[in-house]
């Protein structure tokens, strides 16, 4: 059972049905004061890099067409629905750098090549022009 506090308004946060016990019997969010820290995040970080339902489809299709009603969604307490921000933030950013690693782009292997043929080709006269 968690340790948060139950709430003192007896309507659900996401569905806005009537909640009498700890848990909305309609959706099954918890009736508890939102107090996320960062062991919370923590600890669920890798549990929802691979149980990621509907949420997070759903939170993208939002996202793309409709950004102003996730983040209104969300900051009233409507949370079960779509996946946490900063979660989001997280794995979008780790799948964006592994595919940046994993298919480098053309442009940047040839401009780096030009590069080192620049510097190979400047060295010489610089080493030529030094005064002992």
């Amino acid at each position: 059972m968690a340790k948060n506090r139950l709430r003192f308004e007896t309507d659900c946060l996401n569905c806005k049905h009537v909640v009498e016990e700890r848990f909305c019997p309609n959706c099954g969010q918890e009736n508890t004061e939102i107090r996320i820290t960062f062991y919370h995040l923590f600890t669920h970080f890798f549990e929802d890099l691979t149980h990621y339902d509907k949420k997070f489809w759903k939170t993208i299709i939002y996202l793309l067409f409709k950004p102003a009603a996730v983040t209104r969604a969300y900051t009233s307490g409507q949370r079960v629905s779509f996946l946490p921000p900063f979660r989001l933030y997280i794995f979008t950013s780790f799948v964006t750098f592994l595919l940046i690693s994993l298919f480098p782009a053309d442009d940047a292997k040839t401009a780096v090549t030009k590069v080192k043929n620049k510097v190979e080709q400047v060295v010489p006269k610089l080493d030529s022009l030094k005064i002992l």
